[in-house]
């Protein structure tokens, strides 16, 4: 049985930032040939996991927020957030 396929709702920025973060800790396994003989969590998610993906874009677009109001935006440089709702 095939499982449904994820969408992405993001924007675009967000989702080229979305797979350079994967493609940084991809797992996935090859052969010599080159096809690929087991895929990572990371990468299976992308393409499986409706929740996985919504609860990413969420706690993208949260993150700046909340980390001005516990006061600790200073403490985490690079982080660049979109506003809710962009």
């Amino acid at each position: 049985m095939l499982k449904q396929q994820a969408i992405w709702n993001g924007t675009e920025s967000e989702s080229y930032a979305l797979l350079e973060s994967v493609q940084r800790h991809c797992a996935c396994q090859f052969d010599q040939a080159g096809a690929r003989v087991r895929t990572c969590a990371p990468h299976d998610a992308l393409v499986h996991s409706q929740r996985f993906l919504d609860g990413l874009l969420f706690a993208r677009r949260i993150a700046r927020r909340l980390m001005l109001e516990e006061g600790s935006l200073a403490l985490t440089p690079g982080i660049v957030a979109e506003p809710v709702g962009a």
